[in-house]
């Protein structure tokens, strides 16, 4: 596998990664509709402040684990190790099971302190009650559908996910009808559960006969390296988790639930696009069994993809975000437009965010990224109490402090991996093409912006103008040669 070439294995993945990612985002989309739509304004916020408080209890089912599987499976499989690659998954399963276990009695015994005590708000108590089942069966699912990135298996994980945004939105619609306003949230929960459950079946048919990594003998693993791993990725992914979820917690205590939904769309909308323009979850075993050269390469042409596309969907966002917002959450959700201009440079910074942080996970270094997001989250949590606290009174500019703090926060981050990466190994960008991205991007918006004043704008005509900005943008960089006939041909590498 080392042998292959590193272009052809990463396209091959990346279509896939891609309509896996599409299927995600949208069905996402379309869940989040129904949700925002069914459940209105102030639901939808006592939604949003539970599903934050489960994900965050989802990290303690995690601490790294399935980071760590995937570094170590990833590693076995490619010296053509598959005992190796079996004792690995054996010894972690079972860390995973005493978690998953450990964070579902956090939950009942913590839930109903939660809903009255800190945030009083009783409707959350029973969401957090059935949200175990959730906990339950995610943390099932998505530790099994970690050996399919491990196996470069990325076709498989789409299958999977179409599966479960097909069934989490049938379950979730059918629950929002048939209960009554009290328990509609904690029937969102359940649903959740259920879809998941059925994704974990799919997950295990699926793996045929690679079903050999979960089941057969195993041999004595090198338990100290893993270890050393997984504490430092454990705290890792508690930073990024808490990092994701602290603006909707500090929202959710200082502001009417109302806002905190605006907020929450505002930020989904950003995540829908950032998601899809990630590559790094198909990166970390190719990048593990690459050499130093070939990582160098690897990086430095993932990265200019990234900015390719990056750039322009972040200044697309803002120019015509807040109109898709009301076409597509309703005017009832207009007051979202207003963080969006400041979380629209998180379209930027989240994929950057994950490339680089594969590279920590391929050198073995998950203790300088535990470090610096740490010291990047206190920073968020620090000027989301000033703004809050000092700066701002009205709701509506808080949700906008919030935003700038998590914008500065999520920047300071990504600057100090960029200049570690650089010092420590040698992982020098190569970004001359920025200039013609730039001015490519500039003309776009001029469009947009025309486009805009000049047009009564619809959900067709907003399309439309989508589709003219995104080939204005693209005939410009091929008319300034900042796509060349190489990209055309790693791009034929997606019909083979």
């Amino acid at each position: 596998m080392v042998k292959e070439n590193l272009s052809e294995i990463t396209v091959k993945n990346s279509l896939h990664q891609f309509i896996k990612i599409l299927i995600s985002r949208v069905g996402g989309l379309i869940f989040s509709i129904i949700l925002a739509r069914m459940l209105l304004p102030n639901l939808f916020g006592i939604y949003s402040l539970a599903l934050s408080i489960v994900l965050i209890i989802l990290t303690l089912t995690d601490l790294g684990v399935g980071g760590t599987l995937m570094r170590y499976i990833s590693e076995a499989l490619g010296k053509r190790n598959r005992i190796l690659a079996r004792s690995y998954f054996k010894y972690l399963v079972k860390l995973k099971g005493l978690l998953v276990s450990i964070a579902i009695i956090i939950v009942l015994i913590f839930a109903k302190i939660l809903a009255i005590n800190i945030f009083n708000k009783p409707l959350l108590f029973l969401p957090l009650v059935f949200a175990c089942l959730y906990i339950l069966a995610a943390s099932l699912s998505n530790f099994i559908a970690n050996l399919f990135i491990c196996l470069k298996d990325i076709k498989k994980l789409s299958i999977l996910e179409l599966n479960l945004q097909v069934l989490r939105i049938i379950f979730a619609f059918i629950a929002l009808t048939i209960l009554s306003t009290k328990y509609r949230v904690s029937g969102i929960f359940i649903s959740l559960a259920l879809a998941y459950f059925f994704s974990f079946l799919l997950s295990l048919k699926l793996l045929n006969k690679d079903r050999n990594i979960i089941f057969g003998k195993t041999i004595d693993i090198d338990k100290k390296r893993v270890f050393n791993f997984l504490k430092f990725a454990s705290i890792g992914s508690i930073s990024i988790l808490i990092f994701g979820a602290i603006d909707t917690l500090m929202l959710g205590y200082f502001v009417e639930a109302s806002y905190l939904g605006f907020y929450r769309v505002a930020f989904g909308f950003v995540c829908a696009f950032s998601g899809l323009l990630s590559f790094s979850p198909i990166l970390l075993p190719i990048f593990t069994q690459a050499n130093k050269e070939r990582l160098k390469k690897g990086f430095n042409k993932t990265l200019r993809y990234t900015l390719i596309l990056v750039i322009p969907v972040a200044l697309g966002v803002v120019c015509v975000g807040k109109y898709f917002i009301n076409f597509v959450y309703g005017v009832e959700y207009s007051l979202a437009s207003i963080p969006l201009y400041v979380l629209s440079i998180l379209v930027i910074t989240f994929p950057l965010e994950s490339l680089y942080s594969i590279i920590f996970s391929v050198k073995e270094n998950p203790k300088f990224l535990a470090k610096i997001l740490s010291i990047a989250l206190v920073m968020n949590i620090v000027l989301n109490l000033i703004f809050i606290k000092f700066v701002f009174t009205n709701s509506i500019y808080i949700m906008l402090g919030v935003a700038i703090s998590t914008v500065c926060s999520r920047i300071f981050f990504l600057v100090i991996m960029i200049i570690k990466t650089r010092k420590a190994y040698g992982l020098k960008p190569k970004v001359n093409y920025l200039c013609k991205v730039l001015v490519a991007s500039g003309l776009m918006v001029g469009f947009l912006l025309l486009y805009n004043y000049l047009v009564d704008m619809n959900l067709f005509l907003g399309i439309v103008e989508v589709i003219i900005a995104g080939g204005i943008y693209f005939g410009m960089m091929f008319l300034l040669k900042g796509l060349t006939k190489e990209d055309v041909n790693i791009l034929k590498l997606l019909k083979k």
